[in-house]
């Protein structure tokens, strides 16, 4: 399993991810969901919340829907905000700012905030057909293209009644907030944690 094999120095991706988090959380306020009962024992090193999943949740055909709603059923009965967290991008220690852009966005009238980065290229569809600019020498260059957003899939705020409501990871009226200046990396294979490991060693030590 990805997440708690060694990733760097006897640390697992979810070690290094719960020490991040317990610099802007007390460990109480930090819920790990999982099946696996090594990540149990993790979690409790580390003196956090487990979450017990049941079988059935687990695995990439699931709905979302059912484990959100299964997370949120074992979470304390408050009105606490929620923030989501994935494991797999420990490039990403930006919590304190999405926090600190919360308060001030909530105010606003958004029920959300989502982490992303902004993507300005020129992109065309499988077929060839440009989505954001038009094919000619009058082209726009790409400082003057519309903004698109990559969602990182790293952290996602929510309001506890949205999360509820739509028990998705992105609320209806969210504020994406970019992250322009972040390396980031998403883990789905070997190849993307070998790459990862060696990018965030060379990132920490240097």
């Amino acid at each position: 399993m990805k997440n708690i094999r060694n990733f760097y120095k006897d640390k697992s991706l979810l070690d290094i991810k719960l020490e991040q988090l317990k610099k802007v959380f007390a460990s109480d306020k930090i819920y790990v969901s999982s099946e696996d009962e090594l990540v149990e024992k993790i979690v409790e090193k580390h003196n956090c919340m487990f979450m017990s999943r049941p079988m059935h949740l687990t695995g990439n055909d699931i709905l979302q829907g059912d484990l959100i709603d299964n997370i949120l059923s074992q979470l304390p009965k408050d009105d606490d905000d929620v923030m989501w967290v994935q494991v797999t991008q420990p490039l990403f220690n930006s919590f304190s700012e999405m926090i600190e852009c919360w308060e001030n966005k909530k105010i606003e009238g958004f029920d959300g905030v989502v982490a992303v980065k902004t993507v300005r290229h020129h992109i065309v569809s499988e077929g060839g057909i440009p989505i954001n600019f038009n094919f000619g020498c009058w082209h726009k260059v790409s400082q003057k293209l519309p903004k698109f957003y990559e969602i990182l899939w790293s952290a996602f705020i929510q309001t506890r009644k949205s999360f509820e409501l739509t028990k998705y990871h992105i609320s209806r009226n969210p504020y994406f907030m970019p992250f322009d200046s972040i390396r980031t990396v998403d883990i789905d294979t070997l190849e993307d944690f070998e790459n990862a490991q060696q990018f965030y060693a060379k990132l920490i030590e240097k």
